[in-house]
């Protein structure tokens, strides 16, 4: 009997390293090191990474979204997004794979959460700072470095000075305010209990009642940082997974109705219907398409 995996297949970070919190590589030892059969397909991260492009020109693809690259872009990859590279290799550059931890500085670090978050929610820079390719020659070269007793805090400071740089101001600007961006843990609080349950569909009073807040104080919380309630946050988190799974997985509509907290598929095709103008078989339909136009 054949089993079919219908998950979109995970990579975690052991996979890329034989070291549990980083990995160095330029794009062209990359691809030598790794199946292009998962380098070209679909699959989700256990971990974060970054993509710096040097020279050449192609596409990547983060989610459901085509990003172009030349240059020069700076590509960021969230811990649980889905993405693939071009089956053919046609950019140079680097890849940093790590987890989320090694950027911790240690004890109350105030940065350690916006750098999570911004990793997740930036995506893409296409304009970088002239010098932002020295930052990545030097990690290239302290990672590579043999027989020094501080390699890992050097990285680790030069790949905060890269965080803060560069990818935190591009995550501010998208904030509606810079201050509470840098500072309210509370909403960073918010955002990782809903990563951790959205699939449950749970209601804001829950949500407030677990974090200790009462549901006006988590609604203000929520809208004074990102403009949006409470009850949005947790709709945008279940329709972006139902996005990747429609797009990535081979689970049927119903799979992913229950997988998401809905009791029938039609009561997650109203949700769906409601938030995209598409039914979810309308959405599969149209990515399936784009694949193949791709592929084509």
């Amino acid at each position: 009997m054949i089993v079919i995996n219908k998950d979109i297949p995970a990579v975690l970070l052991n996979d890329v390293s034989v070291n549990l919190e980083l990995s160095f590589n330029t794009i062209a030892t990359f691809y030598q090191q790794r199946d292009q059969l998962y380098i070209g397909k679909p699959h989700r991260l256990r971990f974060s990474a970054l993509v710096y492009i040097t020279q050449g020109e192609g596409y990547h693809f983060i989610d459901y979204k085509r990003y172009q690259l030349k240059p020069g872009t700076l590509l960021t990859l969230g811990k649980h997004q889905v993405h693939h590279f071009s089956e053919h290799c046609s950019v140079e550059g680097y890849v940093i794979s790590f987890s989320n931890e090694f950027l911790h500085s240690g004890g109350d670090d105030p940065y350690q959460e916006v750098m999570a978050t911004a990793v997740e929610e930036v995506n893409c820079i296409t304009e970088t700072a002239d010098n932002l390719g020295g930052l990545f020659d030097q990690i290239d070269q302290e990672y590579h470095r043999e027989g020094s007793s501080y390699k890992d805090e050097i990285i680790r400071n030069l790949m905060r000075a890269l965080m803060l740089k560069e990818i935190v101001p591009n995550y501010q600007a998208l904030c509606n305010n810079t201050s509470l961006c840098q500072k309210n843990i509370n909403y960073h609080a918010l955002k990782k209990h809903i990563e951790t349950v959205f699939s449950q569909r749970p209601s804001v009073g829950d949500l407030a009642k677990t974090m200790g807040k009462s549901i006006k104080q988590l609604d203000k919380i929520a809208k004074d940082y990102s403009g949006r309630s409470v009850k949005e946050l947790i709709d945008d988190r279940i329709l972006l997974e139902a996005k990747r799974l429609l797009a990535f997985s081979q689970y049927s509509i119903l799979d992913i109705s229950l997988q998401l907290g809905f009791k029938e598929a039609t009561n997650m095709t109203k949700f769906f219907r409601r938030h995209t103008s598409l039914t979810p078989k309308d959405f599969r339909d149209l990515c399936r398409t784009n694949v193949a136009k791709r592929v084509g």
